[in-house]
């Protein structure tokens, strides 16, 4: 039986929890969980032993040099801790929980044995509505079946020589190899038939323009990543305390179950599993025999006629690597700097950056003419470009994290969202909002101003925001002010 008062105050003390997170920015929750991460994760060396393990090169002949190999690091301690050091350094997630048929594999180079890539398959989702229709399965065949698809849910180039290599494609390819389905199958007794997998953000650059992978639709915009550990252990606390028989119904069910039942309970309904990106799905059959078998209209499988990991590395060097490197290298582009969560930024910097400078400044005059060039050109336009921005900037009544904000609640009334009271939004609402969010009079005149572009955003500001991602962020932004 519960005690009121005492109910009262845990539940006014969650929903002040819940609604100081909701209505922080998605920076500011992309940063509590990065850093909630980082504190909480273990890793049996130093970071300098991990740096040191990322293969680079600035060799003009790097291709040539090249001897790639798969590692897998499933009966392997050392190379397990590998790959999950170099999971959680470079991904936007935390180390897998999905322990359904997991294999993990490592992309290494023998001549230096130096990493370039990591990779992870598992069992595929249930619930991929786009994938069933795109099969042709009724719940029942996909019931029986499911469990030869897998899911490609880690394919992730390090940096900086993924950037410069196009190792991401190469990486997305392997997946289709025989040595890969035949270690599958010698763990688990069948062939996978099939690959899923999808992108963070709508259309994937990794996953464009590769045959064996088809963009057949996008997730609802619904997850749980964006839930920090703090607040999650919060619900639970609660759902034991007060919910407990509610809690005993779902305690073996998946954490984004639970989070719902908090969500219904405290009013969001679904919002707090609503993330809003909306994820491409990627799709692709292994051969011809593939679609017959899903479909249970064939009962046997084979990998005669697919490709074996060297023919496909072969085949990657000519289309997706050379031109890259060749165009990186003769304009001074190649790419020098790790990406990893726990690095400074001094420390982000490749060992390699002043000896590559350094060789090149002293040996070839005309290199440092044309750096030199270039270097003027590029600091004028900057120049001028950051002072144009400035002068726009002060003309504005409201800053760019404000703006963004005021588009956000836009987008949630296209797509028929209610406001805090379950009513309607409307540009008073937002405004009465935003104006106690900020300390700061943001009328509704204003609100409207922005609303409809009226003043626009420049490609640069998001630029300085969003770093790797800045292109599609620009590009909800104009599709958003297109939908006046």
């Amino acid at each position: 039986m519960k005690n009121n008062n005492e109910y009262k105050s845990d539940y006014d003390n969650l929903n002040n929890l819940i609604f100081k997170w909701y209505n922080k920015t998605e920076t500011q929750k992309k940063n509590i969980s990065i850093k909630e991460d980082l504190e909480n994760f273990t890793y049996s060396n130093s970071k300098e032993f991990y740096k040191d393990k990322i293969f680079f090169s600035k060799n003009e002949n790097i291709l040539d040099e090249l001897k790639l190999t798969i590692e897998f690091c499933d009966d392997n301690d050392e190379l397990s801790d590998i790959w999950n050091y170099l999971q959680f350094m470079t991904s936007s997630h935390t180390i897998s929980k999905n322990n359904i048929r997991i294999i993990k594999i490592l992309l290494k180079d023998l001549n230096t044995n130096k990493y370039l890539g990591i990779l992870e398959l598992s069992g595929d989702f249930y619930n991929l509505g786009d994938r069933d229709k795109y099969i042709g399965w009724n719940e029942e065949t996909k019931k029986n079946n499911l469990k030869y698809i897998v899911c490609l849910s880690t394919c992730i180039g390090l940096q900086p020589i993924a950037h410069n290599l196009n190792i991401g494609k190469l990486l997305s390819l392997l997946v289709f190899s025989k040595e890969i389905e035949e270690y599958f199958y010698n763990k688990f007794g069948y062939y996978y038939v099939a690959v899923s997998t999808t992108s963070l953000f709508g259309k994937s650059i990794q996953y464009d323009r590769l045959k064996e992978l088809k963009l057949i639709g996008y997730t609802k915009g619904y997850g749980i990543s964006q839930i920090p550990d703090y607040l999650y252990e919060g619900m639970i606390h609660f759902m034991k305390k007060y919910y407990l028989d509610d809690y005993k119904k779902i305690t073996n069910s998946n954490k984004m179950r639970k989070i719902n039942f908090i969500s219904r309970l405290f009013g969001y309904k679904e919002d707090l599993i609503f993330h809003g990106n909306k994820r491409g799905i990627y799709f692709g059959y292994i051969n011809e025999l593939s679609k017959n078998f899903l479909n249970g209209n064939i009962n046997e499988f084979n990998i005669n006629n697919i490709r074996t990991v060297n023919e496909i590395i072969e085949w990657w060097k000519i289309r997706w690597a050379k031109k890259r490197w060749e165009n990186l290298y003769s304009n001074h582009k190649i790419k020098l700097k790790y990406e990893l969560k726990n690095m400074s930024i001094k420390e982000k910097f490749n060992e390699y950056i002043k000896q590559y400078v350094y060789n090149n400044y002293h040996t070839n005059e005309n290199f440092k003419r044309c750096i030199k060039e270039k270097n003027s050109k590029s600091y004028n336009n900057n120049k001028l470009l950051k002072n144009k921005l400035e002068i726009y900037k002060k003309k504005r009544t409201l800053n760019f994290h404000e703006i963004i904000e005021i588009l956000k609640w836009k987008e949630k009334k296209i797509n028929n969202e209610k406001y805090f009271d379950n009513k309607l939004i409307s540009h008073k609402k937002v405004s009465i909002y935003l104006s106690k969010e900020y300390n700061k009079n943001i009328t509704e005149e204003m609100i409207k101003y922005y609303w409809n572009g009226r003043v626009m955003l420049h490609i640069e500001e998001f630029k300085d925001e969003y770093n790797d991602n800045y292109i599609e962020k620009y590009d909800w932004y104009k599709n958003l002010l297109n939908n006046i």
